[in-house]
């Protein structure tokens, strides 16, 4: 799946209500779902042609969950309207923060793996 199908399929998230867990998740908002898309296109445009496509899931809090998993790499960022947070590892290295710091993360994903 490319990007831009993976970003259209997101939008079936809007459409889920509170508690769809059972753990009391709440709904994905389209202002939460509109951050994460943003952040995500800015992600994709500074790493460039080769950018690897991550799932995008609901995530609780009115976020989405981006994330990627292959043999050397996983990386997990939650971003929506309240905020971002990411974890990554890969081989020896990892990454972790709070904030929206795209140059800080398409370099360790270009460098660590």
């Amino acid at each position: 799946m490319n990007l831009e199908e993976e970003i259209e399929k997101s939008k079936e998230f809007l459409t889920l209500e509170d508690d769809r867990d059972k753990y009391g998740g709440k709904e994905v908002s389209q202002e939460g779902r509109n951050v994460a898309i943003s952040f995500l296109r800015k992600l994709a445009e500074k790493y460039g042609d080769d950018f690897p496509v991550p799932w995008i899931t609901p995530c609780s809090e009115h976020r989405l969950d981006l994330y990627w998993k292959t043999d050397n790499l996983k990386l997990l960022i939650a971003v929506g309207s309240n905020g971002m947070s990411y974890f990554g590892s890969c081989k020896e290295n990892e990454i972790k923060g709070g904030s929206e710091d795209v140059d800080k993360i398409v370099a360790w994903m270009k460098k660590s793996c």
